[in-house]
């Protein structure tokens, strides 16, 4: 068989069936394997570089924030384009509602979504 660069080959009924042989099929994986690795680097939410490092750093400054208050050690925290998503469970009212100022207190949060669960007497 011929492996030339898009070849022609005659089939029974005349017609001409192409192909791009065996050094095009590899180099047509090698390029979709090499997109595919471009493009997923970005993630769901369509984040850049500079918007995940801005996130990770949000995220580890509320972390350190939240580590002072025992009652804040448990919460779930993550940050999407700047905005600071607070979930778990909280054992008072008053907690739930500390997390978020906290949060506000860390220069880049534009908004706080508190998800926090408040559960009496829950320990942590």
């Amino acid at each position: 068989m011929d492996w030339k660069w898009f070849n022609a080959h005659p089939t029974a009924n005349g017609e001409r069936r192409f192909s791009c042989g065996r050094s095009g099929f590899l180099m047509g994986v090698y390029v979709l394997l090499v997109l595919t690795a471009a493009l997923g680097c970005q993630t769901v939410t369509q984040e850049t570089l500079q918007e995940y490092i801005e996130d990770a750093a949000i995220t580890s400054a509320v972390k350190s924030k939240f580590i002072a208050e025992k009652a804040l050690n448990a919460v779930n925290i993550e940050t999407v384009r700047k905005r600071v998503y607070l979930t778990g469970i909280v054992p008072t009212a008053k907690v739930k509602q500390r997390a978020p100022e906290l949060a506000f207190e860390v220069v880049g949060v534009l908004t706080v979504v508190n998800d926090l669960e408040v559960q009496e007497g829950h320990s942590l």
